[in-house]
């Protein structure tokens, strides 16, 4: 296991070769969808985007709290002082206990709502793996960005320990807005992966849409794990 706790822009994690990192979309108003309840509803996918499954709420509470309290055990981000770590593991190798647990409780809460191949290409190929931990402050974000196509291999899966967002999905002049609450857990496989830029505004608050009237939802502290698979002959760190 390879580990880079320093801290680090996550823009510059995901640059693209032509140093374009898509902030002009940077802040822009976000709209999603809620249920009549005011809840978000329990869909696949929110946005019609093929390959892209979004799950709200679907980490159970006791499964995201053991999580949190082990990184927070762990001390990953240095009491604060580091917003980002990385977490790398050679094929066949493991992630820390902690982690490595996350990953195998969000595989079987994923296994009988994903497609058997996504499940696979999100779970189980012959890659090393990566676990990138993100703390988010109220009114931190990341660029849009596509993650590098030469580095990481197709089947991400990000889950939401804390806090909400609203992650917006860019290609061309099509955009797609879409809340994501605490616990959260999404996937961003074929189209969704390669031809979908993703980012997440730089705003204290998330204003969502819902049934014709606006909803302002502050932001708190969101923390995020996102594991992804590194591509044969990729190095750790660019």
């Amino acid at each position: 296991m390879a580990i880079d706790d320093n801290h680090s822009d996550a823009d510059s994690l995901f640059d693209d070769d032509d140093g374009d990192d898509g902030g002009e979309y940077a802040g822009a108003p976000a709209s999603a969808l809620l249920g009549p309840d005011g809840g978000i509803p329990p869909a696949k996918s929110t946005a019609p985007i093929p390959g892209l499954y979004v799950f709200p709420g679907l980490l159970p509470a006791d499964v995201a709290s053991t999580a949190l309290q082990a990184i927070a055990d762990a001390d990953h981000f240095a009491g604060g002082q580091r917003d980002q770590v990385m977490l790398f593991t050679a094929p066949g190798g493991s992630l820390p206990p902690h982690i490595a647990a996350l990953d195998a409780a969000v595989r079987a809460l994923l296994a009988p709502a994903l497609p058997p191949d996504t499940l696979a290409l999100a779970f189980d190929q012959h890659l090393a793996r990566q676990a990138i931990l993100n703390l988010y402050p109220p009114g931190a974000g990341i660029s849009p960005h596509i993650d590098l196509a030469g580095r990481y291999a197709d089947g991400i899966v990000g889950a939401s320990l804390a806090g909400g967002c609203v992650m917006t999905f860019l290609r061309g002049q099509e955009r797609h807005d879409v809340y994501l609450p605490p616990r959260t857990v999404y996937v961003l496989s074929g189209e969704a992966r390669w031809e979908w830029a993703h980012g997440i505004g730089y705003r204290d608050t998330d204003v969502v849409e819902t049934y014709g009237r606006q909803v302002t939802m502050p932001r708190s502290l969101r923390v995020s794990v996102t594991f992804r698979w590194m591509q044969e002959g990729a190095g750790v760190l660019a």
